[in-house]
């Protein structure tokens, strides 16, 4: 003999689609169980009650009553009661077919063997006449998120879990898209919408329980309110349904959509405001051969340099440095912390250039990954670059007794520490000392007059 669950004769089973494999009982549904026979059999109850099938609707022995035979197959029927559940499914015990003080016996009159084995949990035969509560409601994910900060266009993911363990589902009846979510950014109630989860079956044993997201974008950079040192937090009594209704799988309508209110996340602050720069400086600004200068560069918040933490990481990279090389940029700061750096700037060799700025990118960001402004530092100017002689002439090369001639040399730019009598040797002339040729507008060219001995 075997007893098995007939889905032909229980009335009032749901599926849901995508699920039609699990099952789902409601109070009142009638669940019909068969046993059947090796051959056709007879049921005489005529010196005492009819037989009985016990089923276990969760850890319960119910009583399955015998309504019918047909040949070798007896059908017994369960109504669920309230408050009865079983998230696995009903289940059957092994000989759990008892006449009862009837007989069941074939046309020979042979008593029948009523063993057979168990029947484990059906998840085809779920059973839940309570309506689904909220559990819980607590901030999932975000996407983007750095340093437990968002900012703008980044989402911010909410879960709504309910009271219904797997196996189960809850479904928003009616335009689910009008399903809202109420959270506070900064001070500022902002509604995130409904996302997924409507329908869709949690079966596996420790996951969580039915539940519903909704999802709220970070509105754009500078928006008023949009900025929360704190962390988002969600109201009490935050689901809206709109004039829809939540069931679950059984056909339970949810009638107390409760919660408490959720407090600030630390996991999930928001900043929508730019980092600025309040110093970008050198401490030398006429770089000469052999200098270099120390670059001082601090913002108004921390900046990002881990690149585990962050997607943009602030280094020398983002500063284009004219006619020098800054190799690295450094803050002794702690990570989450650094908003002064230091580098050092060393000049090109052998080049001359009198207007020059390191110039700041916007490759760089705050903790939040909101990106800074361009910015420039003052002129400086950088001459590594020697002079040369441009010139070094005689007004006359071919000198007699008491004959003079001027000598004229001249520079590339204007010079220091030139001295003519130790710089400037010839031989069998009496020489006077090079002079500018403009004394109150230095240049490069000297002259002096020079006579024959």
């Amino acid at each position: 003999m075997s007893v098995a669950f007939s889905s032909d004769l229980t009335e009032g089973r749901q599926t849901l689609p995508g699920y039609t494999s699990f099952g789902w009982l409601n109070e009142g549904d009638n669940v019909s169980v068969t046993a059947t026979f090796s051959e056709r059999v007879t049921v005489d109850n005529s010196s005492g009650p009819n037989p009985t099938l016990t089923l276990v609707v969760g850890s319960d022995n119910r009583t399955a009553t015998y309504m019918s035979h047909d040949n070798a197959t007896l059908v017994f029927e369960y109504t669920i009661q309230a408050q009865e559940t079983d998230s696995r499914g009903i289940s059957i015990p092994q000989h759990a077919l008892d006449n009862n003080s009837s007989t069941i016996r074939d046309v020979a009159l042979n008593y029948a063997n009523l063993a057979h084995s168990a029947v484990g949990d059906n998840d085809e035969y779920i059973v839940d006449t309570t309506p689904p509560t909220v559990s819980s409601v607590a901030i999932n994910s975000a996407t983007n998120k750095q340093y437990s900060f968002v900012n703008a266009d980044d989402v911010v993911e909410m879960k709504v879990t309910f009271s219904e363990p797997p196996i189960s589902a809850v479904i928003i009846v009616d335009n689910a898209s009008a399903a809202t979510l109420t959270l506070v950014v900064g001070s500022t109630n902002r509604t995130a919408t409904y996302a997924s989860g409507s329908g869709t079956v949690v079966s596996s044993v420790g996951s969580d329980n039915a539940s519903l997201y909704f999802r709220y974008t970070i509105k754009a950079t500078n928006t008023l309110g949009e900025n929360d040192d704190d962390g988002i937090s969600i109201v009490a009594n935050a689901l809206a349904l709109n004039s829809g209704k939540i069931r679950d799988a059984a056909g339970n309508i949810a009638t107390d959509l409760t919660h408490d209110e959720v407090d600030h996340n630390s996991s999930y602050k928001v900043d929508t405001i730019p980092p600025a720069v309040t110093t970008f400086e050198m401490d030398d600004i006429e770089i000469k051969t052999g200098e270099i200068a120390t670059v001082t560069l601090e913002f108004s918040e921390p900046i990002c340099a881990v690149s585990s933490e962050c997607a943009i990481v602030f280094t020398a990279g983002a500063i284009d440095n004219a006619s020098g090389i800054l190799p690295t940029m450094s803050s002794s700061q702690d990570n989450d912390n650094k908003t002064n750096w230091t580098g050092t700037f060393t000049p090109y060799e052998l080049t001359e250039v009198d207007i020059n700025r390191l110039s700041l990118s916007t490759d760089y960001t705050d903790l939040a990954g909101n990106r800074g402004p361009a910015t420039q530092t003052a002129i400086y100017v950088l001459d590594t670059k020697p002079p040369s002689v441009v010139s070094f002439a005689m007004s006359d090369r071919t000198l007699r007794r008491t004959d003079n001639a001027t000598v004229e040399l001249v520079f590339s730019e204007p010079v220091i520490g030139f001295d003519s009598d130790e710089d400037i040797t010839i031989p069998n002339l009496d020489q006077a000392p090079l002079h500018h040729v403009d004394n109150n507008t230095p240049s490069g060219t000297w002259l002096s007059a020079m006579s024959s001995s």
